[in-house]
């Protein structure tokens, strides 16, 4: 699966960085991908912490441009983390 998840990333996301394509199929008219991040960690927004302690998963459905004149859909897992400094106001951040 590396090299379908290379080629399509390629093909479709090449400025996108720590995406895993887990999955592409073609079902009727679309083409559905599911993805993850590679990441370990991501900064808080706020206060540019590194957090690594997930609070929560979940996935997000996006739409992107056509491929080969079918619909690209992206199932994307997301997840949640904490923050945890102290000192900032944000609890919590998605990548």
């Amino acid at each position: 699966m590396v090299g379908v998840d290379c080629r399509f990333r390629e093909l479709v996301w090449p400025e996108v960085e720590d995406l895993l394509v887990e999955t592409v199929d073609i079902v009727g008219d679309s083409v559905r991908a599911e993805a993850s991040s590679r990441r370990d960690d991501v900064t808080c927004p706020d206060c540019e912490s590194a957090g690594a302690r997930v609070h929560s998963r979940y996935r997000r459905r996006l739409a992107d441009r056509p491929l080969d004149g079918r619909r690209v859909v992206l199932r994307l897992l997301v997840r949640r983390f904490f923050c945890d400094n102290t000192r900032c106001r944000r609890r919590t951040h998605v990548e």
